[in-house]
């Protein structure tokens, strides 16, 4: 095949092939973006990545050679993908956030396999039961990357029969959230106008009195003073 054509694959490519020397990691994006440009410029598959690289036909010679490099740019994402799925941890995140991380990476997996959805009618359960399977590994995953203060829900998760979906148990996980940041910062009872009311008349209160032994303490020691003279 010519070298020039966008379907042309070069003996050293593979689909575990690192495009540039570093991953993303959120910071410097127009650096990291110049570079990924560069290298798939270089190898004349820039096409693949805007969009001009229509699909032809299957009944077309071209077909084939669409495929191949289709399927080698989609082997390296499914890699990075993959990857970033066991990786991936709460950490500081709250439970919110650590479920967008990771329903980013479902969401790009599902975009990936798009085209390998079967379209016919099942009668025998199987397309229910290969649904139901993965639906239960995105849940383990999902509880896997938890800090493990989430560890007595997520036993709780784990012993339901049958296994809850993971929009589920993220809202399980949600509300032992909120129930932990209400134990840890109870609200004070009452509001706050009755609170400084409060607090002004203790404040005030204590002024009296102290002002009160502070004159009875001087008058005690003036009649001292006239006693001795």
């Amino acid at each position: 095949m010519d070298s020039s054509s966008q379907y042309y694959l070069h003996p050293s490519d593979s689909p575990g092939m690192n495009l540039v020397n570093f991953v993303f990691d959120g910071t410097g994006f127009a650096a990291w973006r110049r570079s990924i440009i560069i290298s798939l410029s270089a190898k004349n598959k820039m096409s693949f990545i805007d969009g001009s690289a229509e699909i032809p036909s299957a009944d077309t010679p071209e077909f084939k050679f669409w495929t191949r490099c289709n399927n080698m740019s989609n082997g390296a994402q499914l890699y990075h993908l993959q990857k970033g799925l066991t990786d991936l941890m709460q950490g500081t995140a709250d439970v919110a956030g650590y479920f967008i991380r990771i329903k980013r990476i479902w969401d790009e997996l599902d975009a990936l396999s798009s085209g390998e959805i079967c379209s016919c009618n099942c009668t025998c359960g199987g397309k229910k039961k290969v649904v139901k399977f993965k639906q239960d590994e995105r849940l383990i995953q999902f509880l896997m990357g938890l800090n493990d203060v989430y560890a007595a829900v997520r036993s709780n998760i784990l012993m339901m029969s049958p296994l809850p979906n993971v929009n589920h148990a993220y809202s399980l996980l949600i509300q032992d959230e909120k129930q932990r940041e209400a134990y840890v910062n109870p609200n004070f009872p009452g509001d706050t106008s009755s609170f400084l009311a409060t607090h002004q008349n203790f404040s005030g209160q204590r002024y009296n009195n102290t002002d009160f032994r502070a004159r009875k303490n001087n008058n005690n020691n003036y009649n001292n003073n006239l006693f001795f003279f």
